[in-house]
């Protein structure tokens, strides 16, 4: 589900929606990295991941989950699909940067 548009969210929680789908790692504040599927992720960062991996803090442990919701607060990293790279958002501010640096040099040419 993309969130392009709406004015509340800026542009990290648009990614994050973005990624819904997609394999993810995130990193939580006790140390463990969590990989898995993004089923859904929340405007407070809250992600449901589905098919998950969880590697603990202590080397070697693993386990593997069904499915784990992490808070937004306990979340310290996320490592999102490198697809998202080219998202159709960033053409959006691309273009306008592209119009503020022209408006820029046209006033510096007319002063």
């Amino acid at each position: 589900m993309s969130v392009v548009g709406n004015n509340r969210v800026g542009i990290p929680i648009v990614l994050l929606h973005d990624a819904e789908g997609s394999v993810i790692s995130v990193e939580t504040k006790k140390g463990e990295i969590i990989r898995g599927l993004l089923f859904e992720a929340e405007d407070m960062m809250n992600l449901y991941i589905k098919k998950a991996i969880i590697t603990g803090p202590k080397p070697g442990a693993k386990r593997k989950v069904e499915q784990i919701y992490i808070r937004g607060t306990e979340i310290t990293f996320i490592v999102l699909p490198e697809m998202l790279r080219h998202a159709p958002m960033f053409s959006k501010y691309q273009q306008l940067n592209m119009f503020l640096q022209y408006k820029k040099i046209k006033h510096i040419m007319w002063t």
